[in-house]
This record gives structure tokens, sequence and C-alpha cells, in this order.
């Protein structure tokens, strides 16, 4: 006798529906600690292969590894973005264009489902704790873990998209977060399935 239930689910009040920015500029937003198996390293291959005047790539998280002086120099040469460490992510996701999820193995990801509820697509490693939180051309695009290639050729798909299409494919995440990953859902179905315990 089982049940599935999506993790802790999202707080949609907390993560509302954002517009989709309206820009000629794309926003690449890695969120995670970084470290090798969060996919730091492809994550830093796919923006030195596509960073451009148009093409920015975004960091989010606390250097959890050795890689500060990497990506110091790669901050100074343009091609990566330094944010930080926020506990308040929110406004971070709403000014993204995508959220990017490289690890090698999740739970299930916060970032994911908090960006997918922001009316964002994500970009993310096929594992589990990730391909839950999104579907493959749909909400987002998926690439397995490791592989920079395919991280790159999930990031030249999205980038072929119009902003037209791009703000729908938001739109459908954050219909999938009300539909499947809603905290209070989630929340009633622990409740239930203690309950039913207790009795």
């Amino acid at each position: 006798k089982e049940r599935m239930v999506m993790g802790s689910g999202v707080n949609l009040e907390k993560h509302k529906f954002e517009p989709y920015p309206e820009r000629e500029k794309t926003h690449f937003l890695f969120v995670g600690r970084v470290m090798k198996e969060r996919g730091i390293l492809e994550y830093i291959a796919a923006a030195e292969r596509l960073h451009s005047e148009h093409v920015f790539f975004d960091i989010m998280g606390y250097c959890d590894e050795d890689y500060q002086e990497m990506l110091d120099d790669l901050e100074k040469e343009g091609v990566i973005r330094q944010i930080g460490f926020h506990t308040q992510v929110h406004a971070y996701l709403a000014a993204a264009d995508a959220i990017v999820v490289a690890s090698f193995h999740e739970g299930m990801s916060n970032a994911l489902i908090e960006g997918a509820a922001t009316g964002r697509p994500v970009i993310a490693s096929n594992i589990s704790g990730c391909r839950e939180a999104f579907e493959e051309g749909v909400t987002g695009f998926g690439f397995t873990p490791g592989n920079a290639e395919e991280l790159i050729d999930a990031m030249e798909k999205f980038l072929s998209l119009s902003t037209q299409e791009r703000a729908a494919m938001g739109q459908r995440g954050r219909e999938k977060m009300e539909r499947e990953f809603d905290r209070k859902m989630v929340t009633a179905a622990y409740m239930d399935e203690a309950g039913q315990i207790l009795d």
C-alpha cells in the first residue's frame, strides 16, 4: 500500500506567477550549491560556449567546493555572474528566463518547482527528483547529468524559442505546479495518511 506525494510541495502564494521578461537578452540561472555533484562544471562549459552580449549565465548559491578562484576569473572575463547565496530567491527566479538544475542526484528539487511556480521554464537533469518537476518540451528540457554537450543542446533548444513560446512554456509549468505540487494539497495528503494510521 503506497501513495506518492511530491516532496514537500511548493508554496504557490510565496512563489506567485510572474509575467515573463520582455527583452532581447536571455538569462540562465543556475540554482544550487556550487559543487561538482550539482553540475557546476557542465554549467560552466555551457557558459563558455554560449555566452554572448545577449546570453548571460548567472549562478546563485554558496560555493561549497574549491571553485571560488575559477568563478572569480570567469566573472572577470564576463562568462558568468555570481549572485551568491540567498534565502529569499523569488525575485531572482522571476528575473531569470530559465532555471537550470544540473545535479547528479536530487531528493525533490525545490529550485525547479519554485522556478516553475514562478512561471519560468526549466532545464534540468533527467534524474529522479528532477524529472517529476517538468515535462519534456512542454515546461522545460532535460539532459543527462554530467553531459555538458546535452546541456548545451538543451540550452540551444531554449534559445531557439521565441519570447512567446518561452512564456507559454512557463505558464504550463505554473499550471503543472498547481495541479501536482501545491503545498496545501501535499500537506493534506500527509495529514490524511497520518489520520488513517492513527485511526
